[in-house]
């Protein structure tokens, strides 16, 4: 009689049928620890994922201008100055993985193809949440010193807080040497918008953000759509105390739309920018965030860029080693980094550091 079970190229193929019964949810997950991942649906969508090759992420960048515009009289005497405003940021790659794995004896005693495909799916969709719980964490966080090659570089390394209100947000602590390798003491511009408020009240949350709006040059979209609002780059993150606040304010509105704080569809806006709600905010003990902090990000220009081919790459079934013959392992790997190519489009404010 011919040996039952389930062989290593029987299971690759169930994997890849387990797949499209994956994306389909063939199964109730309720094991995540935050309702909503800030990292993943903004950062992470695919629209707003960039790719590129070479040993490390590369952004050519102007700082400064050539200052070579002249008032002249007729017949004046003219002379051509060509200055080199050539400069970049860069970024090493970071790599972030997960993994799961399975013995095919475990497999056999499955009963029947979809309970297989079950079991599959359930720890598939256990490394995809491992992974993103682990980049809600680290989008929030810094390296934690000079020779730190783990960490990725989370928002705090590009927006740095400062109590002093303006354009204070010089370099990170880590890594050295400036945010993309550019000190504010080389480049005077490249820092963001940085406030100080108290209260969430008009006297003083409300005023704060319209300075800062002013400043990082917000403007509030021509249509209020709930798809347009879904996509704009221009976003409000803070905590879940900090949204519950704004909603109040909002809701003491009236219904005029050109409010600082308005409600659309259920949800606070700020010049017609959703405010989102980061789960993750709410304890700051282990991030590299101040108190109570309120991101004022433009994503356009803050965004995750993927070493070439290596962008949430899952692996084919393989083999451990030779003394475990049965099992076999699913591999989910990222080479990445968070980049920002315009810091004076970003702004933070807290009730202190």
């Amino acid at each position: 009689m011919p040996a039952t079970g389930v062989d290593a190229s029987q299971l690759a193929d169930l994997v890849l049928l387990s797949q499209e019964s994956f994306k389909k949810g063939v199964f109730t997950q309720d094991a995540q620890t935050y309702q909503d991942y800030f990292c993943l649906n903004l950062l992470f969508q695919p629209k707003k994922r960039k790719t590129q090759g070479g040993k490390s992420i590369f952004h050519p960048m102007q700082f400064t201008q050539s200052d070579t515009a002249r008032h002249t009289a007729l017949y004046g005497e003219k002379s051509t100055t060509v200055t080199d405003l050539a400069s970049s940021i860069t970024c090493p790659w970071r790599f972030t993985e997960n993994d799961t794995a399975w013995d095919l004896d475990e497999v056999a005693m499955n009963a029947g193809r979809e309970q297989i495909v079950d079991l599959i799916n359930m720890r598939r969709s256990d490394m995809y949440l491992g992974l993103y719980e682990l980049l809600e964490d680290a989008i929030f966080k810094t390296p934690t010193s000079g020779s730190d090659v783990l960490t990725p570089y989370g928002i705090p390394v590009w927006v740095v807080y400062n109590a002093t209100d303006g354009f204070t947000g010089g370099d990170p602590t880590y890594p050295s040497g400036g945010a993309g390798g550019v000190a504010t003491a080389d480049e005077a511009n490249w820092k963001n918008y940085s406030f100080t408020y108290t209260s969430v009240t008009d006297d003083d949350l409300v005023l704060h953000m319209r300075r800062a709006a002013k400043a990082i040059r917000w403007r509030s979209p021509t249509k209020v759509a709930g798809s347009n609002m879904a996509r704009s780059p221009k976003q409000v993150f803070t905590t879940t105390e900090n949204t519950l606040s704004m909603e109040t304010l909002a809701s003491q509105r009236n219904d005029n739309l050109g409010t600082d704080f308005a409600i659309y569809m259920d949800e606070a806006m700020w010049k017609r920018h959703p405010i989102r709600n980061v789960e993750r905010l709410d304890d700051t003990t282990d991030l590299n965030v101040p108190s109570d902090p309120i991101y004022m990000l433009n994503t356009d220009f803050i965004y995750p860029v993927f070493l070439q081919g290596r962008g949430f790459k899952e692996s084919a079934p393989i083999h451990l080693k030779e003394t475990q013959p049965t099992v076999v392992r699913l591999d989910l790997r990222m080479a990445w980094n968070l980049i920002c190519t315009s810091r004076r489009s970003q702004a933070i404010g807290a009730t202190g550091a």
